[in-house]
């Protein structure tokens, strides 16, 4: 597991990073990126990325999105989705969507469905969730990074230029 020196390191950089916890062989190609998307508008942020990624390497999307019974959150998470594949297919790239099933927390859910699809990265906003939800075992970017199955995560940052960071981070 990376150290919480280097997952803040991660987290906090304005450039995006492709994170492998094990040595990857040298012929490896990436044919299939999962996306995780919520109701954030950072979430298109990651997107431009993305395509800039699948384009040359002719890579699939999978698209993988969090189910909400308030109204108000599945609005969010359709419109995000819904301009997540309409991007994607302007710019040529295969893409497909699937609800998560929502058995287990939606990290957990993501790792779970990229291995099942056979996904060789996982493409994420980090949302530098430090601090107080770190202290329950909620810091969705950590979880990610340091996923079991070790499939590598290409982190972006979501924070606009000039964004103060949260209070309770050390």
């Amino acid at each position: 597991f990376l150290g919480s020196h280097a997952v803040k390191a991660i987290t906090n950089s304005s450039v995006p990073f492709i994170v492998v916890q094990k040595e990857m062989p040298v012929n490896h190609s990436i044919r299939k990126i999962v996306v995780p998307i919520s109701m954030e508008t950072e979430e298109k942020k990651i997107l431009n990325i993305v395509v800039a990624l699948a384009k040359p390497l002719k890579a699939k999307v999978a698209l993988f999105y969090e189910v909400k019974s308030d109204e108000f959150l599945a609005k969010g998470i359709q419109n995000n989705l819904g301009f997540a594949i309409k991007h994607l297919q302007a710019e040529g790239i295969e893409c497909s969507a699937t609800a998560a099933p929502m058995n287990e927390r939606f990290e957990q859910e993501v790792v779970d469905f990229t291995t099942a699809v056979h996904g060789d990265l996982i493409a994420m906003i980090n949302k530098n969730q430090d601090g107080y939800w770190g202290l329950f075992g909620l810091n969705v970017d950590q979880n990610l990074i340091e996923n079991d199955a070790h499939i590598p995560v290409l982190t972006v940052d979501a924070k606009p230029q000039g964004f103060m960071g949260n209070v309770f981070s050390v």
